[in-house]
């Protein structure tokens, strides 16, 4: 009766988005096995039963949750791809967009976290290969080509391209933003101080590679 009550309230967006939010949170506390969805349905103050109507099973859910992240990876990607574009130009934008990205990984933390526990297990291959298809989507590409046009240095193989943007740009600073807070707080800096030093790593490091030869 409670999943009747929720549809005819007018209450289904706010109440998928609930479950939503809270699902993200227990499976990055409790990892997918660990995750029990009569805990999220309490947590999340819907019937159990409304979370099946909206998403068939747990697995679902946790793909949605996944799909969700990658469709804001392709902002992501895009986005890191035109900071290649500053280096040589204005460090100041430079330094503004990437704290947009940092941003955008903060508000996004229990999803990251789930990205992160599943492609670590075996059997995570299809984790990863739905991270890949950021990098493949036109709207990157394009963006690709126009930092190409623009005498950025982007390899001219895919393969190598995919490899330094994922270990020298994306996964450092996915692990950044995990770790940040802990570690910020061992140095004794700030959040601003800790962005600043892991932009300057960046910048010394990552962006080396596009500048041209």
């Amino acid at each position: 009766m409670a999943a009747n009550t929720d549809l005819q309230s007018g209450d289904t967006d706010n109440s998928r988005e609930r479950i939503l939010k809270v699902a993200a949170e227990e499976f990055a506390r409790e990892g997918f096995a660990g995750a029990r969805v009569d805990v999220i349905a309490e947590k999340a103050q819907v019937n159990k039963a409304l979370i099946y109507y909206y998403f068939k099973s747990k697995k679902n859910l946790l793909d949605i949750l996944i799909g969700i992240l990658i469709d804001k990876g392709i902002g992501l990607a895009k986005m890191l791809t035109r900071i290649d574009g500053e280096v040589d130009a204005n460090y100041e934008e430079g330094y503004a967009l990437f704290n947009q990205v940092l941003a955008l990984f903060e508000e996004n933390e229990s999803l990251i976290r789930i990205i992160m526990m599943e492609s670590l297990k075996l059997g995570g291959e299809d984790v990863l290969g739905r991270l890949l298809t950021v990098y493949m989507d036109s709207r990157v590409l394009d963006v690709v080509d126009e930092m190409k046009s623009k005498g950025v240095r982007i390899p001219e193989d895919t393969a190598q391209w995919i490899v330094t943007e994922l270990f020298t740009a994306l996964l450092p600073s996915i692990m950044f933003v995990l770790f940040r807070d802990n570690l910020g707080h061992k140095l004794g800096k700030t959040k601003e101080g800790m962005n600043e030093l892991f932009i300057n790593a960046i910048a010394a490091t990552h962006l080396k590679t596009h500048l041209p030869d």
